[in-house]
């Protein structure tokens, strides 16, 4: 075996990836079909695809009637959610565009996934950077600025468990290097409501960050724009770019809501 293959096979879950191809199974039969007729299909064992079958059941994403299982509404309301989510963030797009256009700087939203953030949805201004982000790019939460804020405003339960996962070795000199460190960030977001990160992720590179209410009225995604330092200082995103992506941020929460 190749030893690329080798080291993919090792992340793997062999029997959550069978409960996928049994998802995709019943989703071509909505009818639904008995027990032998998915192990058939998915190539397991009549206890296995039992196992699988009733674990859907007891989450509530397949039903059983009787000897024969289907998928339940469930199924579509998380894609329902999924689209519904996706298409927030087009709609954002032209807002986010705007902030770009008026300070000739990128803007990004970002949510929380594990112990990083991914950005999902992004302006980027036509500049060269060492780093490269688009849409699906994953940062490490301690080091940027949306990161901070989405931190911030996590229960403090979460907080904990994050900053206790921390490798606090992946910035650069300038990034927050423990825990205490950190503490003491989320106070002073807490105080101002919005943070500026100064080469903390990359020398040469200054992020602005604010929170994103959702209309549930918690804090699930930031707003932020990057510069180059040459460009911005943190006064100047202060008193120049704060301004602008505060407005934008009212903007998009309006959009959420309505």
């Amino acid at each position: 075996m190749e030893p690329n293959k080798a080291a993919r096979n090792k992340d793997h879950i062999q029997s959550v990836e069978l409960v996928f191809k049994v998802v995709e199974i019943l989703a071509e039969h909505p009818y639904g079909l008995v027990l032998t007729e998915v192990a058939e299909l998915a190539d397991i064992t009549r206890p296995a695809a039992r196992r699988y079958l009733l674990s859907l059941v007891a989450n509530g994403y397949a039903l059983q009637e009787k000897r024969r299982f289907k998928l339940s509404s469930r199924i579509v309301s998380v894609a329902r959610q999924w689209i519904s989510n996706a298409q927030i963030w087009r709609l954002v797009q032209p807002i986010l565009n705007e902030v770009t256009d008026k300070l000739h700087e990128s803007c990004s939203i970002a949510e929380i996934s594990g112990q990083d953030i991914v950005y999902v949805a992004r302006s980027a201004a036509r500049r060269i950077m060492t780093v490269q982000i688009s849409v699906g790019t994953q940062m490490p939460i301690y080091c940027t600025s949306m990161g901070q804020v989405l931190l911030t405003y996590q229960s403090k339960q979460v907080q904990t468990d994050l900053i206790s996962k921390m490798n606090f070795n992946r910035g650069t000199e300038k990034s927050i290097a423990t825990s205490k460190e950190m503490s003491t960030r989320i106070n002073l977001i807490k105080k101002q409501g919005y943070v500026v990160v100064d080469e903390e992720l990359e020398l040469g590179l200054c992020s602005l960050a604010v929170p994103i209410r959702h209309p549930d009225g918690q804090v699930k995604t930031a707003l932020n724009i990057s510069a180059p330092t040459s460009r911005f200082s943190s006064i100047d995103f202060v008193e120049n770019a704060l301004p602008v992506l505060i407005k934008a941020r009212d903007e998009i929460e309006t959009l959420i809501i309505d």
